[in-house]
């Protein structure tokens, strides 16, 4: 563990040193700029995908995260990178209408659980899985659950491009109806 200097003067507090060395009233109002600045960007957050073409990428693989952030820069698209089901879970309650690309080789979770749960969650998405294999009865398979579609991995921008653009121009046609 690293120590900070002159912390042991401090009573071993790094906060009361920094109290110390800048002053409590100067400490106080940097503490108050950075809790204003959390909400700031918990209020974007919770913004987020209101208007935007979100896409929230299931997955754990640096390289599949990667490649996705790649073809998001290319087609503009805001993505959300989630490691875990819960994640994103808490995403898909403040991003109605995204889609969701889900790696079917996520450790832990059976893709049909996660399916099931992200296409049932508060706002509605589009579920896309990616499969290393797909053929005519996986892709019935996750239609059945509520899915949208299957994408081959490895990844190829021409295919998935037109899938989640395609799952964009539903939403933006369902919102134009309801509205």
């Amino acid at each position: 563990m690293l120590e900070c200097p002159g912390a042991a003067d401090a009573g071993g507090c790094p906060a009361l040193l920094i109290c110390e060395t800048i002053g409590k009233r100067t400490a106080s109002h940097m503490f108050k700029a950075l809790l204003d600045r959390i909400e700031t960007l918990w209020r974007k957050i919770e913004h987020m995908g209101a208007n935007e073409r979100t896409v929230i990428a299931v997955t754990a693989s640096p390289s599949l995260q990667l490649e996705l952030r790649i073809f998001s820069i290319q087609e503009r698209w805001h993505i959300l990178f989630a490691r875990t089901l819960e994640t994103a879970l808490q995403y898909t309650s403040f991003n109605k209408g995204a889609v969701i690309l889900y790696d079917r080789e996520l450790a832990g979770v059976d893709w049909r659980k996660g399916q099931c749960a992200l296409v049932e969650s508060v706002n509605p998405v589009f579920f896309i899985l990616l499969s290393p294999g797909a053929d005519r009865r996986l892709w019935r398979t996750v239609l059945d659950y509520g899915g949208y579609d299957v994408a081959r991995m490895p990844l190829d921008r021409e295919n998935l491009a037109p899938m989640v653009n395609g799952a964009f121009a539903v939403v933006s046609t369902v919102d134009s109806v309801v509205a």
